[in-house]
C-alpha cells in the first residue's frame, strides 16, 4: 500500500503528514514585501533533538512553532490524545521511527514498562551507584517502589550522621531507657 497523506489539524492547506512519518508543505501563494509569490511544496527535513525525537518548525500567518513528528502523525491519523496521563509510545523503542504502525497512545506506566522490556531503562542499566560502588546482590537494597540503593553508601551516611550528631543518639538511648 502506498503512502497516505493527511492535513495537519490547524495547518490545513499548508502542511500534510504521512503515515510513514514524513511532513510536507503544500503548493501555495505567500505574501512577501515585494508582493505575492508562488511557493512550491516540498517534503520537509526534520531535526533530531537531544532527546532523540525528530522535530520541525511549522509556519502559519507569521507564527512559527516547533512540533515533534510523532505527535503530528498521531494527531492527523488518530486524533488528539485521549487524556493528560496518556503518552505516545513507539512500539520498537526507536524515537526516529515515526511510522503510524509503530505509534500508539498508552499510559505513562505502559511506556515505562516498554523501556524495561526493550532494555533501554537508564536506571536499570546502571552497574554502579553514584559513588562508584558496584550493584551486586550483597550490596543492593530495594525500596518499596522497586528502586535500588547502595548498602555501602547507606552505612557511610548513617556513620557520618552519628559522628556529626552524637547528642541525637544519646537522647534517643535515654528515651529508650525511660520507656523500658
Amino acid at each position: 500500500m502506498g503512502e497516505r497523506w493527511l492535513p495537519i489539524p490547524g495547518y490545513e492547506g499548508s502542511y500534510e503528514v504521512s503515515d510513514h512519518g514524513r511532513v510536507r508543505s503544500l503548493d501555495r501563494w505567500i505574501e512577501t514585501r515585494q508582493g505575492r509569490r508562488f511557493k512550491r511544496g516540498v517534503v520537509r527535513r526534520t531535526k533530531t533533538l537531544n532527546s532523540g525525537y525528530q522535530a520541525l518548525p511549522l509556519l502559519l500567518d507569521g507564527d512559527q512553532r516547533f512540533f515533534t513528528v510523532h505527535k503530528l502523525v498521531m494527531l492527523a491519523f488518530t486524533g488528539p490524545r485521549p487524556g493528560d496521563d496518556i503518552d505516545i509510545c513507539h512500539r520498537d523503542g526507536n524515537r526516529t521511527n515515526n511510522r503510524l504502525s509503530n505509534l500508539r497512545y498508552d499510559t505513562k506506566s505502559a511506556n515505562a514498562q516498554d523501556t524495561l522490556e526493550q532494555g533501554r531503562n537508564f536506571q536499570r542499566n546502571k552497574t554502579h551507584c553514584s559513588s562508584g560502588h558496584r550493584f551486586t546482590p550483597d550490596n543492593t537494597g530495594l525500596d518499596k517502589g522497586g528502586r535500588r540503593w547502595c548498602k555501602t553508601c547507606r552505612r557511610a551516611h548513617i556513620r557520618a550522621h552519628y559522628y556529626n550528631n552524637p547528642e541525637y543518639y544519646q537522647r534517643r538511648s535515654e528515651l529508650r531507657r525511660k520507656v523500658a
